[in-house]
C-alpha cells in the first residue's frame, strides 16, 4: 500500500522480463495499448498461456547502493586511480566491518539496523514485533544480530559487496520514443 505511484516497474510477464514505466491514459503514442515492451525484452517465447500475471519485481524507490566485486575489479582496473581507489576502498571496508560489530556493544544501535533492513523488505509485522520485544536479554535477537553481522561480513568478503552512503541505485529505462536529446536523460527521485 504505497502513497504514490512509482515511475518505474521492474517486471515479469509471458516471458517479457524489464523495467516499463508509467504514463499518462491519453498518452497518444502508445495507440491505446496498455503496455509497451521492446523486443530486447522478450526472454521468451510462451505462446499462449492462460496465466497473463503481472508480476512487479521491483518499483522505482531509494535503493541504498552497494559496491560489487565487478565494480571494484572495473575501478581499480584504471591505472591513474588504482591505487588511491584500492585504498579508499580498503578503508571504506575496515571501517563498516568495525561499525557493524558495534551492534553488540548498543542495544539501541542492534535495534535500528535490524529495523532499516525491515524496512528495506517492507516486513510490517516484523517491525511491530522487534519494536515490542527487542532486548540483548533475549537469546531470540542475539541470534538475529550475529545472523546479521555473519551475512554482512560473507556479503562484504565474498561478494565485496561494500556500501555507499551518499548514493542509490536507479531503476531506468530507454528513451523508445526519442523525447530525450542525445546526453540527455530524466530523474525522479
Amino acid at each position: 500500500s504505497l502513497d504514490h505511484t512509482p515511475a518505474a516497474f521492474q517486471i515479469r510477464w509471458r516471458g517479457v522480463k524489464g523495467v516499463v514505466t508509467v504514463v499518462p491514459d491519453d498518452f497518444a503514442l502508445l495507440n491505446k495499448h496498455k503496455m509497451a515492451v521492446r523486443p530486447s525484452m522478450i526472454k521468451a517465447v510462451t505462446g499462449l498461456i492462460d496465466d497473463g500475471t503481472l508480476c512487479i519485481v521491483d518499483y522505482s524507490r531509494h535503493h541504498p547502493m552497494h559496491l560489487n566485486r565487478e565494480i571494484v575489479t572495473l575501478i581499480t582496473s584504471i591505472k591513474e586511480v588504482s591505487d588511491r581507489v584500492s585504498y579508499s576502498l580498503h578503508e571504506r571496508l575496515d571501517r563498516c566491518l568495525r561499525q557493524e560489530g558495534e551492534i553488540f556493544c548498543d542495544q539501541e544501535l542492534a535495534k535500528a539496523r535490524i529495523k532499516e533492513d525491515l524496512t528495506v523488505v517492507q516486513n510490517i509485522y516484523g517491525y511491530e514485533f522487534l519494536e515490542k520485544s527487542f532486548s540483548f536479554d533475549d537469546p531470540l535477537w542475539m541470534d538475529v544480530c550475529q545472523a546479521r553481522y555473519q551475512f554482512l561480513i560473507r556479503n562484504y568478503v565474498d561478494k565485496t559487496r561494500i556500501p555507499v552512503s551518499k548514493g542509490c541505485h536507479l531503476i531506468g529505462i530507454a528513451d523508445p520514443l526519442g523525447l530525450l536529446r542525445d546526453g540527455e536523460i530524466f530523474v525522479r527521485i
